[in-house]
């Protein structure tokens, strides 16, 4: 019940929510896109799967505030890039 409860909350709800602020800047015709909240989950995986896994396996130890934001700002521009129009 913890882990279904975690995954509605957090995980789906932000990709919900990136899914929502795709959803505006495709229809602003800023990028293209067939199903943003496809397109979210895609965006939230590369940026915290590989270093999720690279932690868990002991690879890597947890990233700080500083990785975390130079990820987040490497992630946008790569997603950003492949989708614009």
């Amino acid at each position: 019940e913890i882990a279904e409860a975690f995954y509605r909350r957090a995980i789906r709800g932000t990709q919900i929510t990136l899914a929502k602020w795709l959803e505006v800047q495709r229809k602003r015709g800023r990028i293209k896109l067939d199903d943003t909240d496809d397109a979210a989950g895609m965006l939230l995986g590369m940026f915290a799967s590989q270093p999720q896994r690279a932690a868990l396996f002991g690879h890597a130890p947890v990233p700080d505030r500083d990785e975390l934001e130079r990820r987040a700002r490497t992630c946008a521009e790569l997603f950003l890039k492949g989708c614009a129009r």
